[in-house]
């Protein structure tokens, strides 16, 4: 039977300082070797204790900010705190208005944050910054965040506007300056970047896929404000002799030992943000990204082009997914389900006892079929299905359908498109962006790899 519990500690906000090292408190320490020697990367951890991962993923409100007697107080008093522990930390700017008023309320708020950190004594170094493109110009959104000392990266978060054809002559203008300027700008420092995962998804059919509104600090996975997540990355050609061939075993092993290590690495976290606190205990996210995809190809000496390479790489990729999400579904009959759904039973209420007990009969099954230990799981960058060696080879293009397997997508460890042109740079996002709207979790299956 499912164990209904909560087995996640309370957690404790802004007791997280300095770094003192890589992996921090004693505790943690034996578990993110063990990870290590599976073949993870871990990131480092932040805070006093070293318990703090992946960042926080902010939204705020500009104009009501700006507005409120005590909002902008608050808000510079959570950023400072976070930057006092050297937490980095992405700011969405939500709620600019358009045209100078934007403009003008972008640098208001880049003013004020510039003079407190400097009044505080406090570095901007671990701020990163997003918005959406439609509230202003890419080059006003450059310069003005150019302000804010640090070299924290930019996100632009493009919506259909970029990514579709439009018959409105001003907007294809627009849309047509916007990916010029990302092109120019897309290996400048502080670095512009494109990101696109509107939404965040789950292999679980008891729960909703979620909108995302921020960038996790971390991997620069597109992800819900406020939400807490723990990432770590898995390059596939470790697990790959010389000619491309994937030893299984290895990485069965890997694949299963890592999921539960993580989960034994999330009880021991801390978050620093108040709603990271709640995320962190309803929702227990994983985000193992899976890396090296276009490597791998590129060993086993494919033509990216051909079908049947799209075919034989997205049988590995749903092959890792089914490992993951297996495992995970265990681990809810071991250790507990995710708080998240035992809570979630929607006839708690319900005042007519008979259909309260039938339904609730109905979803103790579905508990029974579908739970599981952890909300979100494979993370998969469109950049993954390029390789690192090979220059100006447009046609890895073509794997991007393997990415419609993730649960979240990351927008970070941007390529340098040598040998690309814009067109070939642009036709690569719209796609990507085309696969990540248009795919369900799941649809691109292969039998047996």
């Amino acid at each position: 039977m499912l164990q209904e519990t909560d087995s996640s500690p309370q957690r404790q906000g802004n007791d997280a300082s300095v770094s003192q090292g890589r992996h921090g408190a004693d505790a943690l320490r034996p578990l993110i070797d063990r990870l290590e020697q599976l073949g993870f990367i871990v990131p480092p951890f932040y805070g006093r204790q070293n318990k703090v991962a992946g960042g926080v993923p902010m939204q705020l409100s500009v104009r009501k900010w700006l507005r409120s007697s005590t909002g902008p107080g608050t808000a510079i008093n959570v950023i400072r705190t976070l930057l006092r522990d050297h937490i980095s930390l992405t700011l969405s700017l939500s709620d600019l208005g358009s045209g100078d008023a934007a403009i003008d309320a972008l640098q208001s708020f880049c003013d004020v944050l510039r003079s407190e950190m400097a009044n505080d004594q406090r570095s901007c170094e671990s701020i990163k910054f997003c918005i959406r493109s439609h509230q202003l110009p890419l080059q006003a959104f450059q310069a003005i965040a150019e302000s804010v000392p640090g070299g924290g990266p930019r996100y632009m978060l493009l919506d259909e506007l970029q990514m579709a054809q439009s018959s409105n002559s001003r907007v294809e203008s627009d849309t047509d300056k916007n990916w010029s300027f990302l092109w120019r700008n897309r290996m400048t420092s502080p670095a512009l970047r494109p990101a696109y995962g509107v939404t965040v998804r789950t292999a679980c059919p008891l729960l909703a896929d979620e909108s995302t509104a921020s960038i996790l600090p971390v991997h620069g996975i597109q992800v819900p404000a406020d939400s807490a997540w723990l990432p770590v990355s898995l390059a596939l050609p470790r697990f790959a002799d010389d000619s491309g061939d994937l030893e299984w075993r290895q990485l069965l092993r890997a694949l299963v030992g890592g999921v539960e290590l993580l989960d034994k690495i999330m009880d021991r976290l801390q978050w620093p943000h108040p709603g990271q606190q709640a995320d962190a205990r309803l929702n227990r996210r994983l985000a193992i990204s899976i890396t090296g995809l276009g490597d791998l190809v590129a060993r086993r000496r494919l033509d990216p082009e051909d079908l049947d390479t799209l075919r034989w790489l997205s049988a590995i990729i749903v092959r890792i997914r089914k490992i993951l999400w297996q495992r995970s579904s265990q681990m809810a009959r071991i250790n507990g389900c995710l708080p998240a759904l035992c809570g979630s039973d929607p006839s708690a209420r319900w005042d007519d006892c008979a259909h309260r007990e039938s339904w609730q009969h109905r979803w103790r099954i579905a508990l029974e079929k579908s739970a599981v230990r952890h909300r979100n799981m494979l993370i998969l960058s469109p950049y993954s299905v390029l390789p690192s060696t090979t220059v100006g080879d447009a046609g890895y293009t073509d794997l991007l359908p393997v990415i419609a397997n993730a649960d979240a997508w990351s927008f970070a460890d941007v390529p340098s498109f040598r040998g690309w042109n814009l067109d070939e740079y642009k036709t690569f996002h719209k796609r990507a962006w085309a696969v990540i709207q248009g795919c369900k979790t799941g649809t691109l299956v292969a039998a047996g790899v």
